[in-house]
């Protein structure tokens, strides 16, 4: 092909696209369908890398104290290794179900923006209002002094999706999704945030930590090589130092907190668009942009989380 049936191709392929744009805008006032899908797939993928680097934070903590511990012939006490730990069981406990609450409203957003049976969108909003009261009242409890930020973002918000039950049985989907996405803005910005300021601590601290397992392997092999150690066992020695130089990597990659900000990021765009009483084909592009962003940004921290948790 040459060089002018290239740019025709290219030239009809946007101009494809524009077309589609221009459709799903004449055919949904709103155009949210393929942008609140793209929202909701990007957002399974940094909930499930969340919920595994909660689940993990912990142990990794333990372990870096036995490793210590053992390298220096310490003892070892079962409060002194629970002291290591970042969060209490509570506290990783009430951040996984602030990260399914998370999971619930971009399913309940997924199911306005396909139209789903009323009935069921409008239970599935009341159910998320009284799952976050619920939360609420169980990250009250919470007393740990770490909790002391994720405490103050964590209040009471089940009215707040009253009004979108109440669109939903009116068979008003688009009213309602533009609804839920307004009324969803407070609560999970302040729970993003919190739980980046959250992730921000805990990575330093495992940062810390991984960067002392690589001084105590390095101290290892250069240990046995003085020693006059067997080639294989100087082998073995620098093949733990490279795995232990390779996790660090990964996890500078896995940055749980990069994630948060660009669900945060994703959701501003989806407000700023809900907030508009006349979408335009202009506007819906801009959105399907931001979305396309944080798609590959998710993508990205995904395969670094399960090179993570696969090393």
């Amino acid at each position: 092909m040459g060089l002018s049936g290239r740019w025709e191709g290219r030239h009809a392929a946007a101009a494809a696209a524009i077309c589609a744009l221009l459709l799903a805008a004449a055919c949904d006032t709103a155009g949210y369908g393929r942008p609140i899908a793209m929202f909701q797939n990007a957002a399974s993928v940094v909930v499930t890398a969340m919920r595994s680097y909660l689940t993990n934070l912990n142990k990794v903590e333990r372990d870096a104290f036995i490793d210590k511990q053992v390298a220096s012939r310490g003892e070892l006490h079962l409060g002194d290794i629970r002291a290591q730990e970042v969060f209490s069981q509570e506290g990783v406990k009430a951040r996984l179900a602030a990260l399914q609450q998370l999971s619930s409203y971009c399913s309940l957003l997924g199911q306005l923006a396909n139209n789903d049976a009323p009935q069921r969108v409008a239970q599935e909003a009341g159910a998320l209002g009284e799952s976050v009261k619920s939360l609420s009242g169980t990250v009250s409890s919470l007393t740990h002094a770490d909790d002391a930020g994720f405490r103050g973002a964590v209040g009471p918000a089940s009215s707040l999706f009253g009004t979108v039950a109440q669109l939903a049985l009116e068979h008003k989907a688009r009213a309602a999704l533009d609804e839920a996405i307004k009324n969803g803005a407070q609560p999970v910005g302040q729970l993003l945030s919190a739980l980046r300021r959250d992730l921000h601590m805990a990575v330093d601290r495992r940062m810390e930590a991984m960067s002392k397992m690589r001084l105590y392997y390095l101290d290892r092999y250069n240990e046995a090589r003085q020693k006059g150690a067997a080639t294989e066992v100087l082998k073995q020695r620098a093949d733990d130092l490279k795995t232990r130089l390779d996790e660090y990597e990964t996890f500078i990659a896995a940055d749980p907190a990069e994630a948060l900000d660009a669900m945060a990021k994703a959701h501003a765009a989806l407000l700023k668009y809900a907030e508009q009483k006349r979408k335009s084909p202009q506007t819906l592009a801009e959105l399907v942009e931001a979305m396309e962003a944080f798609s590959a940004r998710a993508k990205r921290i995904g395969d670094s989380v399960h090179a993570l948790r696969t090393q």
